[in-house]
């Protein structure tokens, strides 16, 4: 079973991405932060999202916490879109599990 919540210092970026965003952002994540997750022990910077919704978001997502922005800067994690169909796994909408809340 998932964790109720994400692992520090990701859970801090995570809120402050939250506290900025003007609507609800969905992200369907993929990498080794969502393998961290499940205890396995692979360590990550960044966070991979396959999708966001709404699309709109993704500039807003980069500008604030992608590669270089001041939220990467303080964390020293970031977020990094990954629209590449080959990075979907097989089947993966039928296997998306809710992760953690606020």
């Amino acid at each position: 079973m998932p964790p109720e919540s994400a692992p520090e210092p990701w859970r801090s970026l995570l809120a402050e991405i939250d506290d900025a965003a003007e609507e609800a952002i969905e992200l369907h994540c993929i990498g080794a932060l969502c393998l961290r997750l499940y205890g396995l022990t692979r360590t990550t910077v960044d966070l991979d999202f396959l999708f966001v919704a709404p699309l709109s978001s993704v500039d807003f997502l980069e500008h604030l916490a992608g590669k270089g922005s001041s939220l990467h800067r303080k964390y020293r994690l970031y977020l990094q879109y990954v629209p590449i169909l080959e990075a979907y796994p097989e089947n993966y909408a039928e296997r998306i599990v809710q992760l953690f809340f606020r």
